[in-house]
């Protein structure tokens, strides 16, 4: 029975209802866990004929709240599986199962493609998400990780620029031009920046999530977004989802290429469970975007910038994020994953590593081709993966 339909909420909860009998009386329960998909459903319903970009969007939550389901369930299917007649979780599954498949139907047939890269990414994205959490991701760093607890305080609506935060400690002016009201900047100054002394970064990494809630406060009159940084949310990080495209390089899931234009690179972030985004610098209204953006804050196996040629292939890749401050072990089991999960090639990349050592940065490049004034010792690729699990005394730092 097809629920993406006017009575589509209806049947699915009929479908997947449990009947409890009561002497004469029968009474139908849908599931508890099953309501987030119930929502997706009846969101879906009532927004199909606003366009092309929520009826996307309503379908991508769907499948989402589906595999969600589907990871919730796995333990309990399995055991149903086994056992003999037809019971409530099975006849559940089928019906979720039913669902998920006719909304990623349904994604592939829009707007001429475009919806078939939204329907690979979505799929690609939850099965990474199946496979479980990848080993040691990182936080934002100190002081940055209030970014993400903000955002969650504000209901996922918006987020306070930790970048706008850091340089407002030094004084009414940031990079982006933004200066607080003087009303506003006096209260600023008493409460925060006067009490920061000379080391601005060691007052930063103190604050919390308190302060960060009385900042957004004081900032409250500044025009639009400006103290605000931009956190993607699950439908914006699709749309810049990167996967292999079958000759050792990359694509964005909607099938358009990923080649970088800026001589410096794009930003990227590789997420949690092993899914790789970039983009271009997009603020939209806001004056902050950077390696957060991407995952709204939440951990990330590794983030930093990438180049990548018109073949699709990585030219360079690095770990230099402010937010995140990876080490090089990050970077190396972001590469990792893209070398043998990717299949990217990396025979004539650059991998820059850089790293904090004896309180100064210091960087390490790893290539075939490398430009020997800028490296201590040049390396290939899948040198620098097997090298930087040696032991403490012999890692790649200048060995």
């Amino acid at each position: 029975m097809p629920y993406l339909t006017e009575n589509g909420v209806v049947q699915f909860r009929r479908d997947t209802a449990k009947v409890y009998a009561f002497t004469v009386v029968k009474v139908s329960v849908s599931g508890s866990n099953l309501k987030p998909i119930i929502a997706a459903l009846d969101h879906y319903r009532r927004v199909r004929s606003f366009g092309d970009a929520e009826t996307l969007r309503a379908l991508c939550s769907i499948v989402s709240q589906c595999r969600k389901w589907l990871r919730l369930k796995a333990a309990k299917i399995n055991a149903a599986a086994a056992a003999p007649g037809e019971q409530t979780v099975i006849k559940r599954k089928n019906a979720v199962t039913a669902l998920e498949n006719e909304a990623l139907t349904e994604l592939r047939r829009s707007l001429a493609g475009h919806g078939q890269g939204l329907a690979d990414a979505i799929t690609a994205y939850e099965t990474r998400k199946d496979a479980g959490r990848r080993a040691g991701v990182i936080t934002l760093a100190p002081g940055y990780v209030n970014e993400r607890a903000a955002y969650l305080s504000f209901a996922k609506k918006k987020s306070v620029s930790g970048t706008q935060v850091r340089e407002l400690l030094e004084g009414n002016s940031t990079r982006t031009g933004l200066q607080l009201p003087a009303k506003a900047d006096a209260k600023f100054n008493a409460k925060f920046r006067s009490k920061a002394g000379e080391d601005e970064d060691a007052y930063f990494k103190t604050l919390t999530l308190k302060d960060w809630e009385d900042i957004e406060k004081i900032a409250y009159d500044v025009e639009g977004h400006q103290i605000e940084v931009r956190y993607f949310n699950k439908f914006d990080r699709l749309q810049r989802m990167l996967e292999p495209d079958g000759r050792g390089g990359l694509q964005f899931c909607s099938g358009l290429d990923a080649a970088t234009h800026h001589r410096l690179g794009d930003p990227w972030a590789m997420d949690e469970w092993g899914n790789l985004y970039t983009s271009p610098e997009e603020k939209g209204v806001y004056s902050i975007f950077n390696h957060s953006s991407f995952a709204a804050g939440d951990l990330v196996v590794c983030a930093g910038n990438m180049i990548i040629n018109s073949n699709g292939k990585i030219v360079r890749i690095d770990n230099v994020s402010g937010h995140y401050q990876p080490d090089p072990e990050r970077l190396r089991a972001a590469v990792e994953i893209l070398r043998d999960e990717y299949l990217c090639d990396f025979s004539n990349a650059e991998i820059w590593a850089s790293a904090k050592v004896g309180g100064a940065m210091r960087m390490w490049v790893y290539s075939r081709n490398v430009d020997h004034r800028t490296v201590l010792v040049p390396k290939t690729a899948d040198d620098f993966i097997d090298r930087s699990t040696d032991s403490q005394n012999q890692r790649w730092f200048g060995t």
